[in-house]
């Protein structure tokens, strides 16, 4: 399959992941802080969960050898809608076929503990995650999140959201920053 046809397809594909999850429950109106699709992808820094090291996103948009979208999903460590939502992303990324390859899917979670049911999940998934940590909660912050799971699709040459989805909200489902 040409590039081209592969870059109009792979965020298609992960929509058709999301769009799922964000019917689940809508949103309140977003704040001027959080950005929203068409926006320009805010600088934070994560921290790689294999190597401990700290990764720029904005950095990984210019990564060697990945062509496609930049996929984020922000998830929580413990919520079960995480770790449903994580099995249709291995079903969709595996429908991709080699195409999977294209594009970098970057799971980040937040908090003190590097453990949950969450990413025990994500770690047993045989498909090309990286897993990210967000210790601080410095990049939920800089995204206004506010919902699990949270998916932003990020074209690499303008570093502008293509697509973004929201997960569930509810009044225990809050980001705690």
């Amino acid at each position: 399959m040409p590039i081209s046809a592969a870059r109009s397809w792979i965020p298609l594909a992960i929509a058709a992941l999301v769009l799922d999850f964000a019917s689940i429950a809508q949103q309140p109106e977003a704040g001027p802080s959080r950005p929203e699709q068409g926006a320009e992808l805010p600088d934070f820094t994560v921290v790689d969960a294999a190597t401990g090291d700290k990764v720029a996103m904005r950095t990984v948009l210019d990564a060697p050898g990945v062509e496609g979208p930049l996929v984020i999903a922000f998830v929580h460590k413990d919520k079960e809608l995480c770790v449903r939502f994580l099995a249709e992303l291995k079903q969709q990324v595996e429908l991709l076929g080699s195409d999977r390859n294209r594009c970098a899917i970057h799971l980040v979670f937040s908090g003190e503990d590097r453990e949950g049911a969450t990413i025990t999940a994500a770690k047993e998934l045989a498909v090309p995650f990286h897993l990210q940590w967000d210790p601080d909660r410095s990049a939920y912050q800089a995204m206004g999140l506010i919902a699990f799971p949270t998916v932003y699709v990020v074209d690499r040459k303008s570093r502008r959201i293509e697509l973004l989805r929201r997960g569930e909200i509810g009044p225990d489902d809050r980001v705690a920053v």
